[in-house]
């Protein structure tokens, strides 16, 4: 079935979303500098949604996939200057289930678990910042970890910071809607989601 289909697609969406991260609003004041020194990298903690509707001979086709994890094997610092940043050796591993639900005509036809796994090997990058008011942080070329599994950080993002003693945490969103024709049809992909990047200072 075609929706069996996409939600093995769903899987991969979620393995390449970097370019969906907000790029956030980097209009604003320059405040003081909190976040200066190295840091490790701690864990990537990750909600995520897609959806994925299409109509075929008169059907409604949705699938929902849901997905949650915590990063383990989590490796790499990385150092904060005024305005530059550097990272080293920075990688992490993922294993969890997506929860699928299957529509017809909005009427729920099937339920499915199934197991998925990402491997983010260890990666350097180096790249500029700017603290924007007294909570948010844009990065203009990218940050310097992929979430999700992404192969490319040099899509400009941003997102919320705070820091609890000598802790840490990015918080970026994920929105992104996209149609692509797959045989012939248009697939309407929503895909949502919260990223939190945990790092703590050495």
């Amino acid at each position: 079935m075609k929706n069996k289909y996409y939600l093995i697609a769903a899987i991969i969406l979620f393995t390449a979303c970097q370019k969906g991260i907000e790029p956030f609003d980097d209009t604003g004041a320059q405040t003081g500098n909190d976040i200066k020194g190295t840091w490790s990298f701690v864990s990537l903690t990750a909600n995520t949604q897609s959806t994925a509707e299409y109509t075929d001979s008169g059907i409604d086709y949705k699938t929902i996939a849901n997905s949650n994890y915590v990063s383990t094997n989590n490796t790499g610092i990385i150092v904060f200057g005024d305005s530059t940043f550097n990272s080293t050796n920075i990688g992490y591993y993922v294993s969890s289930n997506l929860a699928g639900y299957e529509y017809q005509n909005n009427v729920l036809v099937d339920s499915t678990q199934m197991p998925f796994s990402i491997t983010v090997d260890s990666s350097n990058s180096s790249g500029t910042y700017k603290l924007i008011g007294s909570d948010s942080i844009y990065f203009p070329s990218g940050t310097f970890i992929s979430v999700s599994g992404s192969t490319s950080q040099s899509a400009p993002s941003g997102g919320k910071i705070s820091i609890s003693g000598n802790r840490l945490t990015i918080t970026q969103l994920l929105n992104k809607d996209t149609t692509q024709l797959i045989t012939g049809i248009p697939y309407h992909t929503i895909e949502t989601g919260t990223f939190n990047i945990l790092l703590q200072k050495q």
